[in-house]
């Protein structure tokens, strides 16, 4: 018998991960032509297009029963569109389009004996997503003893030491304590990065100004509960207090704090190893100076004294960076990584954007001008090309596109008209791509690039898409972005829902220290998606959008990291302001 290919041994895995299997070892390969319905498990919103996929639909097929889950009953029928194939995947598949169908309830798709997952329609149908993604960031805390009852999740206190200043610097010597404990793990080790941390927070903080009455106080049930705060914003202080702690005297900001070798399987409080401060760093500084600076403006409604704390801690940032001509400084050695994420050029990250500071400047110089309107910054605006030349999606290697989308979208910005007039070209030319991208694959996935965090990219190109909607009202942008949304919550070829304790089939093996140390799964964790370089030796290589494998071991495509959940989180954010407006 000929031997399964390596694309249908990993399909025929995710078959059998669904059904519960072992993670690591799949064995039994499905034949070629076998046949699936994906769908966002999440479900759809009752007035929002709904869109599912076939896979492999035999000719015979012309038509898709609706069935009630309750009743068992079929409440409606759709027609199948033509067959394609998808050119990533290379599966043939037909889509299903039912946005006029909007009575609440739970149901599944069928054909024959061939049934999608179970999804609800309704209108709080992402309610559950959202909670569980943004109280993963409690479960993360970093320095405190955690006991949940909600989650039973629990040990003792963690890294409550952190931490030591690594190598001298040209104001502290080496071996100096930094008092720098709080902030999160940053994913699945124990890890605590500036440049994460910060773009985390910048897209929760965007999602709660859009709509702060969606993120309420007691609605996390974390310990903040009741104190008249919205709990988010609790949350978010996590994280900005720690940042605080990471910022030299002159206002120069260091990149991370970890051990220098990574952590074995263990609960947090058993990581007993020293903790380092690593070099600082003009890209982290400048993200620092960008957060702050969008903080204070949250802040100020709610918490004027600790608006201007971070106020001040923006500006000082910034007239630090005043003094670095270089295209950027990094405080780096040779073994600062052998314990920890690099998050600078290297192997696995190749983007240019990655040899400058300029588009972190660029987030930076947006936000202060947002908050004082003080002219330096919009002389800087005025005068820097990065501005639109290099525009990416939002991500630490990029960050400058979320500063664009708030000075086009605040009311109060003020710009000059021929500013304005190149960010909103800048933004659409690049949403144009992304929307041309969405549109020749069948999954109408936007993001093309199959590497690391290739799922908080498809996040990201979907809030990208949702900006240009907003700024031409042309609908296509909009559901293009939608379609981010249901890839990752299961309109996928692996037909899984990659957001632990969502739907089902789910991803059930992250690599994450503490849930396997534990041997129990964490709800609300994003993973990272297909990777084709598979860089942990256990996902196939090779395969592009095929590059997945279900497993706590493979850590290049299965460990959930903080901005991985923050790029959900602002997806959706945006999709239900936008949609709001249409």
């Amino acid at each position: 018998m000929k031997k399964p290919s390596a694309r249908w041994l990993v399909l025929a895995f995710m078959m059998t991960a669904s059904l519960g299997q072992a993670a690591d070892n799949p064995t039994n390969a499905m034949p070629k032509d076998w046949s699936a319905i994906w769908v966002n498990q999440a479900g759809y919103m009752s007035h929002w297009p709904k869109r599912a996929l076939v896979k492999n639909p035999l000719s015979e097929w012309q038509t898709v029963d609706l069935i009630n889950v309750d009743t068992n009953e079929k409440v409606a029928e759709f027609p199948l569109a033509t067959p394609e194939m998808d050119m990533h995947s290379n599966d043939r598949v037909a889509a299903i389009e039912f946005e006029q169908f909007q009575q609440q309830g739970t149901y599944r798709l069928q054909i024959g004996d061939v049934k999608s997952p179970v999804f609800r329609i309704g209108v709080r149908v992402f309610d559950e997503l959202s909670f569980k993604l943004l109280r993963s960031y409690f479960l993360q805390r970093c320095g405190v003893a955690l006991k949940d009852n909600l989650s039973g999740l629990e040990h003792g206190l963690d890294h409550h030491d952190d931490g030591v200043l690594l190598h001298s610097d040209d104001l502290n010597p080496q071996g100096l304590p930094i008092l720098s404990t709080g902030g999160w793990h940053d994913a699945g080790d124990f890890g605590k990065y500036v440049t994460t941390t910060t773009v985390a927070i910048g897209e929760i903080l965007d999602a709660y100004s859009r709509s702060p009455q969606s993120y309420p106080d007691k609605q996390l049930r974390i310990p903040e509960s009741g104190n008249q705060q919205s709990d988010l914003l609790d949350e978010v202080q996590v994280g900005l207090r720690w940042l605080l702690t990471m910022q030299r005297s002159d206002g120069a900001v260091y990149r991370k704090l970890s051990g220098d070798r990574w952590p074995p399987v263990v609960v947090p409080d058993a990581d007993k190893q020293a903790r380092y401060v690593y070099g600082i760093s003009s890209p982290e500084t400048a993200k620092f100076a960008a957060v702050m600076a969008q903080a204070a403006r949250v802040f100020r409604r709610t918490s004027p004294e600790l608006a201007q704390n971070y106020e001040q801690a923006a500006r000082q940032a910034w007239q630090w960076l005043a003094t670095v001509k270089e295209q950027q400084t990094v405080d780096w050695y040779e073994k600062d990584d052998t314990g920890s994420g690099k998050y600078l050029y290297s192997d696995t990250d190749t983007e240019l954007a990655l040899l400058t500071d300029r588009d972190d400047r660029v987030w930076a110089a947006a936000e202060l001008w947002l908050l004082t309107h003080e002219q330096e910054y919009l002389d800087y605006l005025q005068s820097e090309n990065y501005l639109t030349e290099h525009l990416s999606i939002y991500e630490w290697k990029n960050p400058a596109l979320l500063g664009v989308i708030h000075l086009l979208q605040d009311k109060k910005a003020n710009l000059p008209a021929s500013l304005q007039k190149r960010l909103r070209n800048a933004v659409i030319d690049l949403a144009n791509e992304s929307l041309h991208r969405s549109q020749e694959s069948a999954f109408k996935l936007a993001n093309h690039r199959f590497i690391w965090g290739s799922n908080k990219m498809a996040a990201a190109e979907g809030q990208l898409l949702v900006a240009a909607y907003q700024l031409t009202g042309e609908d296509e942008y909009w559901q293009a972005a939608l379609s981010q949304l249901n890839f990752i919550l299961g309109v996928n070829p692996q037909g899984l829902s990659f957001v632990t304790g969502i739907g089902e089939p789910r991803v059930r093996h992250v690599a994450h220290i503490f849930a396997r140390a534990i041997h129990q799964d964490i709800d609300g964790l994003l993973v990272g998606g297909a990777n084709d370089l598979a860089q942990d030796g256990i996902a196939p290589k090779g395969l592009g959008i095929l590059s997945y494998i279900d497993s706590e071991k493979a850590y290049s495509v299965n460990e959930y990291a903080i901005d991985y959940n923050s790029a959900l989180i602002g997806l959706l954010g945006t999709l239900q302001q936008a949609a709001n407006n249409r």
